[in-house]
């Protein structure tokens, strides 16, 4: 999907919104993609630049991103791989709105959450001492604030976790375009 993504973004600005340590940008640019990433951790974006110094990465909000360039139409893609985790489900419907206003016209959104009806609280990540929740979020909640956000051509995939490596959630993948007009 992410592939796809790069694909449909034609060589236009891509931006990978909540990057983490960076590693969805990586595989946007592998594939061709034009990629900036903005996380709200200056922390995880030191981490970013470390990992990936070919790549630019910047501190920012996935729901205030900055448009591309000087004055740029707008980003061709938008990219929120699991970064909504962070968000309450009464704050999905905004978030997906203000991603969907950064989209140049014809622009696309794709971005991946956990489902569940649940809150999960982690005091360790990958040996790390951590205090992070994360929420799982209700498809039809989820599918409703895309729609509330005028997107069209609407997709959406959900799949069970690898039975290695990964924790015990159902996934929900979603692909969307602003319209052109």
């Amino acid at each position: 999907l992410l592939e796809r993504v790069a694909e449909l973004a034609d060589g236009g600005p891509v931006a990978d919104a909540g990057c983490g340590p960076g590693q969805v940008g990586f595989h946007l640019a592998a594939a061709g993609a034009d990629v900036t990433g903005f996380d709200l951790s200056p922390a995880m974006v030191t981490v970013a630049r470390r990992s990936f110094p070919e790549l630019a990465f910047e501190v920012g909000d996935l729901t205030a991103l900055p448009p591309p360039g000087e004055a740029g139409p707008g980003w061709s893609a938008i990219v929120a791989w699991y970064s909504l985790v962070h968000l309450a489900g009464s704050e999905l419907r905004p978030a997906i709105a203000l991603m969907a206003g950064a989209l140049r016209p014809g622009g696309w959104l794709a971005f991946a959450v956990h489902l569940g009806p649940e809150l999960r609280h982690v005091d360790e990540l990958f040996g790390v001492a951590v205090d992070v929740d994360f929420v799982l979020h209700d498809p039809a909640q989820v599918l409703e604030a895309v729609g509330t956000a005028g997107l069209v051509d609407v997709e959406w995939y959900r799949r069970g976790p690898y039975p290695e490596g990964e924790v015990a959630t159902e996934r929900l993948y979603v692909l969307a375009r602003r319209p052109a007009t």
